[in-house]
């Protein structure tokens, strides 16, 4: 990208201390000349538009679409954050901030996004992933609403949307989506065509595995206190994984249902999802998260053996009517009721700690994705718990 001459450098300043000072200094290395702005864009840009991952920002007369990595803090995403130009006709003026000419000559510029966080719209409450960009292809699961989904690229004429659904690649349809401008930004069918030879077929969810070499402490601005303080403390390896809290431990209403080969968890609606979710934990380490559905239609639910309990209400819905995870299948019967009961859960980078007073655990639940030695994208969705000794 062109820039402009540098007015001067504020080093006195608060602004200063931001992600600016080492992009500048990389730009002037290469021989860049770009200006200075009067504050941090990356603090700036949240409070302004509100965008989680990225803002529209013009320089001169182009506009831009800014992406950044959402799970880095503003001190370090601002290294990793690049520029896509963006045409005119797929944003709303309204949406557009005016910058300084010549502020953004920092960022690398590209031309298409890699990906980017979706949400299914306000009117649909789980949506069909397909196999193929088709209503006549096969479904290979389903997604809800309350669920963060990350896509890859989009077909040509904008109808479906490319979307990573448990270790593998699905189709989605594009009108299910809540509208953002980041989506006209994704490669094409014609980009991704070298990909799509060879997507990673489906397997168990990873497991978290003994590292050869003991991993060392993790120094965060706050941490986790009482029982879930004592596990994370305790045990390296936790440590390591879930990395620091992204928020405070919160008290809810839970209830749980112990089953044959796994159990079955619901908490009161809390500010990371935002409805009320139902965890299921299978007893090979993986596990699936849905919204709250309620109990299942009568007709479809079947005979209860002699020796185990019929499934309580806020499970009903998931356990009986099929949602592409087999639940019924891979869980088995219920050996007890279900109870209602106190819980608590804390949010970390890499996942979250739950603790329910009746079966009084806590369950450690990593979720998160890192791509390994080829590059390949490997997402992580495992559990383990432990006595709960505090």
């Amino acid at each position: 990208m062109s820039g402009v001459t540098s007015t001067g450098w504020p080093w006195g300043s608060a602004g200063w201390l931001n992600e600016w000072r080492p992009l500048i200094t990389r730009a002037g290395d290469n021989g860049l000349p770009v200006s200075w702005p009067a504050a941090s864009l990356l603090a700036s840009l949240p409070v302004h538009l509100g965008f989680a991952q990225g803002a529209l920002l013009r320089d001169g007369d182009q506009v831009y679409y800014f992406d950044r990595p959402a799970d880095l803090a503003p001190s370090m995403a601002g290294l990793y954050a690049n520029v896509i130009p963006v045409s005119v006709g797929v944003y709303r003026e309204a949406d557009v901030l005016d910058l300084p000419p010549g502020v953004l000559a920092v960022y690398e510029e590209k031309t298409y996004l890699e990906t980017t966080k979706i949400r299914l719209n306000g009117a649909t409450s789980a949506a069909n992933v397909r196999q193929e960009p088709s209503l006549d292809r096969p479904v290979v699961g389903i997604i809800e609403r309350t669920e963060s989904i990350t896509a890859y690229g989009r077909t040509t004429d904008n109808l479906w949307l490319l979307i990573a659904y448990q270790k593998q690649f699905g189709w989605l349809a594009a009108d299910l989506v809540a509208p953002d401008p980041a989506l006209s930004l994704l490669p094409t069918e014609a980009v991704l065509e070298a990909m799509v030879e060879d997507l990673p077929q489906a397997q168990p969810a990873a497991v978290v595995e003994k590292q050869s070499v003991e991993p060392g402490p993790v120094y965060c601005s706050s941490v986790p206190i009482r029982g879930f303080g004592q596990v994370w403390g305790e045990h390296p390896e936790i440590q390591a994984t879930l990395n620091c809290p992204s928020g405070n431990e919160q008290g809810t209403k839970a209830a749980v249902q112990i089953f044959e080969r796994g159990l079955m968890l619901w908490l009161e609606a809390d500010s990371v999802y935002r409805s009320d979710p139902v965890y299921v934990f299978f007893e090979d380490g993986n596990y699936q998260r849905f919204g709250n559905l309620g109990p299942a239609d009568p007709a479809k639910v079947g005979a209860i053996p002699t020796g185990f309990s019929p499934v309580g209400d806020r499970f009903g819905k998931v356990y009986w009517e099929g949602t592409g995870a087999q639940v019924k299948e891979h869980l088995g019967y219920a050996l007890g009721p279900a109870q209602d009961t106190a819980g608590a859960f804390q949010q970390f980078y890499n996942g979250r700690m739950f603790w329910t007073e009746a079966l009084d655990r806590i369950f450690i639940l990593y979720d998160y994705y890192y791509y390994d030695e080829n590059d390949d994208y490997i997402q992580v969705r495992s559990w383990l718990s432990y006595e709960d000794t505090f």
